[in-house]
């Protein structure tokens, strides 16, 4: 809608197709927030409303909220954009078990245990978004990995934002 409604005003408009984002004053129920959450409060985890794949092997394009507002603002002011639409995600898969290693090595005590594949199973593919046209038109880059992702968003919960 927004691609025709842009050819037939002639007004420029840009779409931002958002991965997985999660972090703090994220409006979703992501499966890393919840996780995190759960660790800070050490509240029994509780995966009712989430949504995906939640076996350990399982994951998702996963998008700090700090790298997608970076993402967004270099869309804002970046003189020439050659596309339409931009991918705004880490531009990798991120297994559900990274998420946890990087929750126990903040929190050594939590308690958290996702399901394994079953034996025999295939392993699942793990689907991510390509960021080539955001790199190549912004530079763009994500500033944290998982583990600095992660430490980051549990200070913040740590500090009383929740």
């Amino acid at each position: 809608m927004a691609d025709y409604l842009a050819r037939q005003t002639g007004i420029e408009c840009i779409q931002m197709r958002f991965g997985g984002i999660y972090g703090p004053l994220n409006p979703w129920n992501s499966f890393p927030n919840v996780l995190a959450q759960a660790a800070v409060t050490g509240t029994k985890l509780d995966l009712t409303n989430v949504l995906g794949g939640l076996r350990a092997q399982e994951g998702a394009d996963l998008c700090y909220v700090k790298d997608a507002a970076h993402a967004v603002a270099l869309l804002q002011v970046t003189e020439t954009l050659h596309y339409r639409v931009y991918n705004i995600a880490a531009g990798r898969p991120t297994t559900n078990q990274e998420l946890v290693a990087a929750i126990k090595e903040v929190i050594p005590e939590a308690v958290i245990a996702l399901p394994w594949e079953d034996e025999g199973a295939e392993p699942v593919a793990i689907p991510y978004q390509d960021i080539t046209r955001l790199v190549q038109d912004t530079g763009y880059q994500p500033q944290y990995t998982t583990k600095q992702a992660i430490a980051d968003y549990i200070a913040w919960l740590q500090a009383s934002n929740n």
